[in-house]
């Protein structure tokens, strides 16, 4: 009995030592979940990091990509060529050997490849094709040098010519055998020379006979200028882009000394001479059936803190007239200033590069208008992007190629614009809709950022590319702007010898003297002449602005 009492202690004992254990064990086990528990809150907090991290370094290298996309187009910038033009568009042979797909015949010069919606092909020209597949290229010509030239038509004034006779003791009883005759050009400084105007002034029965002398406007005469002083020193500043300051060192070197400031009071005062003149080719521009425009940077001294700012100068061009003007509105770049001057426009058609400004302008001024954009700019957007991402921008460009192919053609053979209207509905439209599913395509299969050059590209030329198609309506609309582009050229010249204009007034005036310097160029006719001509022109001679317009005059 004892010994089994003893046992029972003994086995009570036992179970509560086994429980003290256990619950030793369990408080291990707690804590070992507890632990657990907190591993697995760093684990997965360590993975969340994790993928912010690996989306962080994600965006570095897209950051990374864009930076070297963008560094890429500064180097070309600086020492790249300037032409966006591949060796295929410049090779145009017309041989019928390139390309795959057959030919039938036809007068416009491309060949397209055969697919089912395909229009007719054309003969002997380079195939259009698949641009994943190119054709073989040959190697350009060479190019021949031209011919030297000749001035022996040009006339000679008498006071030009030099009699070279041996001396008359050596002729003494010699018979004349020949003359001959040859020339040398010659290089006189430019300088300043008085012309005095002597009038003979008569009387006859109380009556005094003078004769007129030259016009000139009543603010040149006061200050004894003549028309071809200011005529000069426009067309030195704002036609070759000599600032006063030049201009006054090389005036400078004869016997009239003219101060800086007299200087630029005769530019002032020519201009303002001119302000009617601009108004007219301004209404004549805006009155032809399309308008190319575009907008160049000037810089303007601000007189508050006299320092530059950016002011924008507005182009407006007229391939019809062959004239075009400036204006600017303060230096603004908003869209009010485009919409006041398109208000005015009396055509239908507009033409202009991808800026923000010129989205749904028939929306806010006229719904009318119909708005083609330019292809050279879609072109440059894909041509920037092709460094690092070839395949994509090559199949972008060959596409563009054709489509400038197409146009250089059809101006080489001087198609008429019903002619050009026909093809361009043809073949065309064709490239047009290729090109565009070709944009889908690629959005839908590649995953492209938004801020890398290759994605802004097919997102520009994605949002655009429907108003190419205004240009199967109509055979006299370009498919790039560079019109409008190349008249900003002088004005950029300009910019970068005189660099600023001194207030809005000044930037004014220069919008006035390129708008006729320009539009003198388009035609084709001497601004120096022109403006001289103008300039001594009295009010009797001409009724009227028109007569006087740079595609109207005869010098």
């Amino acid at each position: 009995m004892i010994d089994r009492k003893q046992d029972i202690k003994q086995l009570v004992s036992t179970i509560e030592s086994l429980h003290k254990q256990h619950e030793g064990d369990m408080e291990i086990i707690r804590v070992l979940v507890e632990q657990h528990e907190r591993d697995q809150e760093e684990l997965s907090a360590i993975r969340q990091e994790l993928v912010l991290s690996r989306k962080e370094t994600e965006t570095c290298n897209q950051t990374i990509r864009n930076m070297a996309d963008d560094l890429a187009v500064l180097r070309r910038m600086l020492f790249g060529t300037s032409s966006e033009k591949t060796h295929r568009e410049d090779n145009s042979d017309n041989d019928g050997k390139q390309g795959g797909g057959s030919q039938d015949n036809d007068s416009s010069g491309v060949g397209i490849q055969s697919e089912s919606e395909n229009p007719e092909v054309l003969d002997n020209s380079e195939n259009l094709g698949d641009p994943e597949h190119p054709a073989e290229q040959k190697k350009p010509a060479r190019k021949t040098h031209p011919a030297k030239r000749d001035y022996s038509d040009i006339p000679v004034n008498s006071e030009n010519i030099i009699e070279l006779k041996p001396d008359d003791k050596t002729i003494e009883g010699a018979r004349l055998m020949k003359t001959e005759a040859k020339y040398l050009i010659y290089y006189h400084p430019g300088y300043l020379f008085k012309v005095l105007q002597k009038r003979y002034i008569y009387t006859k029965d109380g009556k005094v006979i003078k004769p007129d002398l030259p016009w000139v406007p009543d603010e040149l005469q006061k200050r004894r200028c003549h028309a071809t002083l200011v005529a000069g020193i426009l067309v030195n500043k704002f036609q070759f882009h000599i600032p006063y300051e030049r201009q006054l060192q090389m005036l400078n070197s004869g016997p009239i000394k003219l101060a800086k400031s007299t200087l630029i009071n005769y530019g002032k005062v020519g201009i303002d001479a001119l302000d009617g003149l601009y108004y007219a080719i301004r209404d004549k521009v805006l009155s032809s059936d399309r308008v190319n425009i575009d907008e160049t940077v000037q810089y303007i001294v601000d007189p508050e803190n006299h320092k530059t700012r950016n002011g924008y100068d507005w182009g407006f061009v007229s391939p019809q007239y062959k004239m075009m003007y400036f204006v600017t509105k303060k230096g603004s770049r908003a869209a009010e200033v485009l919409d006041a001057e398109i208000k005015e426009y009396k055509g239908r058609f507009i033409q202009n590069d991808g800026y923000i400004t010129y989205e749904n302008v028939s929306k806010r001024t006229r719904k009318e208008l119909e708005q083609v954009f330019c292809m050279a700019h879609i072109r440059r957007k894909f041509w920037d992007s092709i460094q690092y991402h070839k395949k994509l921008a090559e199949e972008a460009l060959y596409y563009i190629e054709r489509m400038f192919l197409l146009e250089r053609l059809y101006r080489e053979r001087r198609f008429k614009p019903d002619e050009i209207v026909r093809r361009r509905s043809k073949y065309l439209r064709f490239l047009l809709d290729r090109f565009k599913a070709w944009l889908e395509k690629v959005t839908r299969e590649n995953e492209l950022s938004d801020q890398s050059n290759i994605g802004k590209a097919v997102n520009y030329a994605k949002e655009r590319i429907d108003s190419f198609y205004v240009l199967c309506k109509n055979g006299l609309l370009e498919l790039s702007n560079n019109l409008a582009e190349r008249c900003m050229r002088g004005h950029t010249l300009g910019r970068k010898n005189y660099l600023f204009v001194q207030n809005d007034e000044s930037a004014e005036r220069t919008c006035k003297i390129y708008t006729i310097i320009e539009s003198c160029k388009m035609c084709g006719i001497d601004p120096f002449k022109y403006l001289v001509t103008v300039l001594t022109k009295s009010p009797e001679e001409c009724m009227t602005y028109d007569e006087l317009l740079p595609c109207n005059i005869e010098l």
